[in-house]
């Protein structure tokens, strides 16, 4: 499997270049003669499996150095380390447009819970036990104050994904393993270690969410991801996953799919919309 040698050699925010490399990194040039930069590709691309059990340990290893994906049922996606290098690593492989926001992928569902701000829970909503019963979905929060704005807080809200089996293993593993990490500045003034989440496309792109392996098998190439974990069964429902805004008086979709309006979560806390 090739990697896509020009898009390396034109774009300054790829893994593996390193800003000053070049003419500047080696002996200066005599006069009359160029000398070509000094380039660094990226390592070739690793496949793991969510069945292997070194799978886990390499993505936390992983996670330390570069952004990992990950085939998730419905959707590839990137996962990332929850710190500023975390963040700086998934910013450079999606060449990240302003103004957007990196959600986490929870692990302990009692470690999410307790950044939620209790004013803006419903009433008869049991936190951590009606979250523990509604996977695939995403559920944004307030965290902190609405000024709060950070790369994974927009307007002091924070959107956290919960999984199924495997993948919500591999989460709190990954999550304990960050724990030493967390940065408080990011969620508000709390610790906070789940791993980021995000789709695994170009910022902006005009075709979506990849939902195929020949688009993510091109997106690992041209942007130099280190590390793949497949495994997942495609799912009949393909795309990216509902948003849920919990609020206090009710939960309100912010991004539809998944069969939402169907689930039993929102039977009994949706408003209409």
């Amino acid at each position: 499997m090739g990697f896509q040698v020009v898009e390396h050699f034109q774009d300054s925010s790829m893994p593996g270049f390193m800003p000053g490399e070049g003419r500047s990194a080696r002996q200066p040039s005599r006069p009359g003669f160029s000398t070509p930069p000094v380039w660094r590709l990226p390592a070739p691309l690793r496949r793991l499996e969510m069945s292997d059990p070194s799978t886990a340990g390499a993505v936390i290893d992983q996670l330390r150095r570069q952004p990992v994906l990950i085939a998730l049922p419905p959707v590839y996606a990137l996962l990332a380390a929850p710190t500023a290098d975390g963040i700086a690593g998934l910013n450079r492989l999606k060449r990240r447009l302003p103004g957007k926001n990196y959600g986490t992928a929870v692990g302990q569902i009692s470690n999410f819970w307790n950044l939620v701000e209790r004013s803006t829970i419903p009433f008869g909503f049991d936190g951590p036990a009606d979250l523990e019963a509604s996977r695939d979905i995403f559920f944004r929060c307030t965290v902190a104050g609405a000024r709060a704005e950070t790369p994974v807080l927009r307007a002091g809200t924070h959107q956290t994904l919960i999984l199924d089996e495997p993948y919500r293993s591999l989460m709190c593993e990954v999550e304990e393993a960050f724990q030493r990490e967390a940065d408080p500045e990011l969620f508000g003034g709390h610790r906070f270690s789940a791993p980021l989440i995000t789709s695994c496309n170009l910022s902006g792109d005009p075709l979506g969410s990849i939902t195929d392996k020949v688009r993510a098998s091109s997106f690992a190439e041209d942007r130099g991801v280190g590390l793949w974990v497949g495994g997942a069964e495609l799912s009949s429902e393909s795309g990216s996953y509902p948003i849920l805004e919990l609020e206090a008086s009710g939960l309100s979709i912010r991004r539809d799919g998944g069969s939402i309006r169907r689930r039993e979560i929102y039977t009994r806390f949706g408003k209409e919309s």
